[in-house]
C-alpha cells in the first residue's frame, strides 16, 4: 500500500461520472460551473467496471492531503454500511488540516445515515432537492444525518468526450454545487 500514489498517466473516466461532477464544479466554457476558476486535483478511485476497495479509496484521501486541495468531494457511497475507522481516521485527518470532505449522501430513497462515507463524522453530507418545486429531490437519501441539499436534478454539465451539455441528476451532482 502507497500512502501517496502517483497521479494515473491516463486517467480514464470510463462512465462521465467524473466528467459530470467536475463539470459541474469547474467548467469555463459553454457551460460555468460553479466555480469555473477551480483547480482540480483527480483521483481515481474506480476501475472501468466499477470495482473499487478501501486502500484506493483512503490512498486518493492521503494524496488530496499531500497535494493541499481544500475541499474532497466524495461523489460515491456504500450502501448500508457504516464509516470504518481507517475512513474516519483519514476525514479526521483532512479535517485536521483545515481540508472540508464533501460527499453524496446517496440515491435509494432512504436514512441517510447507512451510506459511508456521508456518514462519518466530519464529513459534509448532501442530500439532492429539486429546485423547481422546493422539495427534496425524490431518489434522494434523507433524514437527520443530511447536513444540506442543493440542486441535484437536471444539472448541466459536461458530457463525456464530446462538447455537448448533459444533464446530470441525483445526489453527486448536489454533492458537487455544495464543493
Amino acid at each position: 500500500f502507497n500512502p501517496v500514489p502517483k497521479p494515473d498517466k491516463y486517467p480514464d473516466d470510463c462512465q462521465g461520472h467524473g466528467t459530470h461532477v467536475a463539470g459541474i464544479v469547474g467548467a469555463n466554457g459553454t457551460i460555468k460551473g460553479v466555480a469555473p476558476q477551480v483547480t482540480f486535483g483527480a483521483y481515481r478511485v474506480f476501475g472501468c467496471d466499477g470495482s473499487t476497495d478501501t486502500d484506493i479509496i483512503l490512498a486518493a484521501l492521503e494524496r488530496a492531503k499531500h497535494d493541499g486541495m481544500d475541499v474532497v468531494n466524495m461523489s460515491l457511497g456504500v450502501d448500508n454500511t457504516a464509516c470504518i475507522a481507517p475512513l474516519q481516521d483519514a476525514v479526521n485527518n483532512l479535517n485536521a488540516k483545515g481540508i472540508s470532505v464533501v460527499a453524496s449522501a446517496g440515491n435509494e430513497m432512504a436514512a441517510s445515515n447507512a451510506n459511508a462515507p456521508a456518514n462519518c463524522a466530519g464529513v459534509i453530507n448532501v442530500g439532492s432537492v429539486n429546485v423547481q418545486s422546493g422539495m427534496i429531490a425524490d431518489v434522494s437519501n434523507r433524514g437527520s444525518r443530511v447536513d444540506i441539499a442543493a440542486s441535484g436534478e437536471a444539472v448541466p454539465t459536461l458530457a463525456w468526450f464530446t462538447d455537448q451539455t448533459v444533464y446530470f441528476s441525483g445526489t453527486s451532482a448536489a454533492a458537487s454545487i455544495v464543493s
